[in-house]
């Protein structure tokens, strides 16, 4: 979907990684096992994640703590973190039989390879302009229903902080087609429209930035290629 105004995936990946905290290995592998956990359902507590680490609950607690976009129940388990969530929100992210949901559109595309998990997906665009849903599997999309969906996307310009769900979030939907997508971005400057594919391939690149050493090592844990 070329467009003159709209950046580049790759350059378009290069802002994204860049507006995301920068993960050193051990806390690459602690963001996976949040995003694992969490795609179970249920709330996490630190001591759960210090456990399969094999890592001291102060130092996980702490290392959390460093983060934007973590949010936790009134007891300090985690119901919300960097694109998915426990309590409802518009993108509805079924995993295993959980109904999760996803701070935005783009979320949904590239957390299941995060979690290695498949995830049936379903959204309502913003101005009542229809609904899309769609699977998605660790390595690919499929099922995208209408097929013309489009995702409406935001480069950011700053580093993500708490405000992340509504200065970019809130700007990042599924549409059913190109035109329901125009008309939407039109009245969003700096917006712009990519395809799901486009979408998904973008969360591939920005997955193996963040997340290159930890995913290998979260793959060959589980017995997956690399």
């Amino acid at each position: 979907m070329p467009d003159a105004a709209r950046p580049k995936i790759a350059e378009l990946a290069d802002s994204l990684a860049e507006a995301m905290p920068r993960l050193e290995p051990d806390e690459q592998r602690l963001a996976l096992a949040v995003y694992r956990q969490l795609a179970a359902g249920e709330p996490v507590p630190a001591r759960a994640l210090a456990s399969e680490l094999g890592r001291a609950e102060s130092e996980v607690a702490m290392a959390l703590g460093r983060w934007p976009g973590v949010f936790r129940s009134d007891d300090g388990r985690i119901v919300s973190f960097w694109g998915l969530a426990i309590p409802e929100m518009p993108h509805r992210f079924r995993v295993d039989g959980h109904d999760l949901h996803t701070w935005c559109a783009w979320d949904a595309l590239f957390i299941p390879e995060l979690i290695s998990r498949t995830a049936k997906v379903e959204s309502h665009s913003p101005g009542g302009r229809g609904s899309i849903r769609l699977v998605v599997d660790p390595d690919g999309i499929r099922d995208v229903v209408p097929e013309a969906a489009v995702v409406s996307m935001l480069s950011p310009a700053d580093a993500f902080d708490h405000t992340v769900i509504t200065s970019f979030c809130h700007f990042v939907h599924f549409f059913p087609s190109p035109e329901a997508g125009a008309e939407w971005v039109a009245e969003h400057p700096e917006t712009f429209l990519l395809s799901v594919s486009e979408a998904h391939e973008l969360g591939q690149i920005v997955n193996r930035r963040r997340f290159g050493a930890g995913l290998a090592a979260a793959r060959e844990a589980i017995g997956e290629p690399k």
